[in-house]
């Protein structure tokens, strides 16, 4: 709680997750996760996991290298501060959100 971390809201409240090699499957639906560089993947296995109210399960889009919901666990309602609006890293990608 004393950090922020910019990380992806991967699933809430309610919500069955897992992940098999790498792919993660929320309510059984596999996610699409285009986004993310075949080099940046990972083949971990997590869950399966309800997520609690209140909660919500978070990852970074450096899956291979990301200290999120798969290491320190659910995060709390109360802790997510905001919504990222403007991507200028790397300035060609850079680009605004809606």
């Amino acid at each position: 709680p004393d950090k922020s971390f910019v990380k992806r809201v991967i699933a809430e409240e309610n919500d069955l997750v897992r992940i098999v090699d790498g792919k993660v499957y929320v309510n059984d639906a596999l996610v699409d996760d285009a986004y993310v560089p075949n080099e940046f993947r990972s083949h971990d296995d997590w869950g399966p996991s309800m997520i609690g109210e209140g909660y919500y399960f978070v990852m970074g889009d450096h899956r291979n290298n990301s200290s999120d919901s798969r290491h320190w666990g659910l995060v709390p309602k109360k802790y997510i501060i905001g919504k990222v609006q403007v991507r200028w890293w790397p300035i060609p990608e850079a680009r605004v959100f809606r």
